[in-house]
């Protein structure tokens, strides 16, 4: 038992350690067992959600209990007590629902935030994983992956308007941020600056509110000062930030 569990534990870490979805072989060779044992542990780990595999390319990547978990982590994580007050003080500059946001397989996670005051906001999904092309929290990850390419032809297999996202894509890379307005739910704006490290985005900052009070033109304003706050995150992170 102890060595079964061994063997689901190193399919598990190497899923999630992988910059992208691995395919049955792949896993095999990096574990060290065979095809029916590694099938039948992926099948356990499936059904605990702790992992999915897509139907298309057959191919296994971080699932919903997976993420969930790693958020719950999270908010133990000695991280928090130093990103917590710059998420805090750009919640009262703006005063809309400040988060941060990780990419975890083919979707990103919210890991932590800090709510508006005022009675309609923006609540924090925390721990709900997204696809990396919807919302500006998600895009601004998605327009700096290596496999960006890929990610945009499962958009497209989704119904996603493909041309539009490669335009707002194109728009991420040349100003490293996001304003969008009703672009994933209606009614709610936000503004998304990636967070770099080496060579991978491995992240985002988000400010949302009702779109009614958080405007574009505001947005706008507060740009400069959410960028330097997206800045001293990644360096938390032990990133860096353009």
């Amino acid at each position: 038992m102890s060595q079964t569990a061994g063997r689901a534990l190193d399919l598990l870490e190497h899923i999630a350690w992988s910059e992208e979805p691995l395919a049955l072989a792949e896993l095999t060779a990096a574990v060290g067992i065979d095809k029916t044992t590694a099938s039948r542990l992926l099948k356990f780990l499936q059904g605990r959600m702790l992992i999915t595999r897509e139907p298309r390319t057959k191919r296994y990547s971080v699932g919903p209990r997976m993420l969930g978990l790693s958020a719950a982590a999270m908010h133990r994580f000695d991280f928090l007590s130093l990103v917590m007050p710059i998420l805090g003080d750009l919640r009262d500059m703006t005063g809309e629902t400040a988060s941060v946001h990780m990419r975890v397989g083919n979707e990103r996670i919210c890991l932590a935030g800090q709510e508006s005051l005022h009675p309609v906001r923006r609540v924090l999904p925390l721990g709900q994983a997204t696809r990396l092309w919807e919302g500006p929290a998600s895009k601004v990850i998605l327009a700096f992956a290596a496999d960006a390419r890929e990610l945009i032809a499962e958009a497209a297999a989704a119904g996603t308007d493909v041309v539009q996202l490669e335009a707002q894509l194109e728009a991420i890379r040349r100003n490293h941020e996001m304003i969008g307005v009703g672009d994933r739910t209606p009614g709610v704006s936000a503004i998304a600056i990636p967070l770099h490290r080496a060579n991978e985005t491995f992240g985002s900052v988000s400010v949302a509110g009702p779109a009614e009070r958080w405007t574009a033109d505001r947005m706008r304003e507060f740009s400069a000062r959410i960028q330097a706050s997206a800045r001293e995150i990644a360096g938390i992170l032990g990133a860096r930030q353009w």
